[in-house]
């Protein structure tokens, strides 16, 4: 109520052209016109929130969603769809995974292999070159991060010198994952140089 009475002073003070710094040089009359137009002002608002309360809220059963009054639970399914079309799209696309328009390359490329079955999806990483006791995995619910740090080493030997040269890289790649993918249940298998991860789709 207090707060509702300050946001109606103000704006009557702004419509009138006054200022808080000069109310105090009012003639008392004219302090006493405002709070009466206040008080006509506060029995309207009240009057109008009373009558919101008591009339009913008529839903249109023919209206599509997406239409009319913003609708919370339309715009969630819309970027759900749309999460879904930038998966299939970053996959589909020639050269794999791997160069989609989530991918963050730095010194090493490294391919990724999705594949879905009836039971969930299947992405498989190579590893070459990499350390394997460096590899991190950030997940959320609706991405997957691989990280990792590379050394190569370069020797040459002959019979009047040796050179040796040893260089260091890392690797990171971000893929966007359906939203039926089940990040709860990761597991992660190693076969050769590849590394294996195995995501469950959601109990529909």
């Amino acid at each position: 109520m207090k707060n509702k009475l300050i946001v109606l002073l103000a704006c009557l003070m702004a419509v009138s052209g006054i200022s808080f710094f000069s109310i105090t040089s009012f003639a008392q009359e004219d302090i006493a016109q405002l709070k009466q137009q206040i008080e006509v002002l506060q029995k309207r608002v009240d009057e109008l929130e009373s009558k919101e309360q008591q009339e009913p809220v008529h839903v249109d059963p023919f209206l599509k969603r997406g239409q009319g009054a913003w609708d919370p639970f339309y715009e969630i399914e819309r970027m759900q769809e749309e999460m879904n079309r930038m998966f299939q799209n970053s996959y589909n696309r020639g050269g794999g995974l791997g160069r989609g328009m989530f991918s963050n390359d730095m010194s090493y490329d490294h391919d990724f292999d999705i594949k879905e079955n009836a039971d969930g999806y299947e992405i498989r990483f190579d590893m070459k070159g990499l350390d394997k006791e460096k590899v991190d995995i950030q997940i959320n619910e609706h991405s997957i991060t691989v990280k990792g740090e590379s050394s190569r080493q370069e020797t040459e030997e002959s019979e009047n010198k040796y050179f040796s040269t040893q260089s260091f890289g890392s690797f990171m790649k971000t893929i966007p994952l359906p939203v039926d993918a089940d990040t709860t249940k990761l597991k992660t298998e190693k076969e050769g140089e590849s590394l294996v991860i195995k995501l469950p789709k959601k109990a529909s």
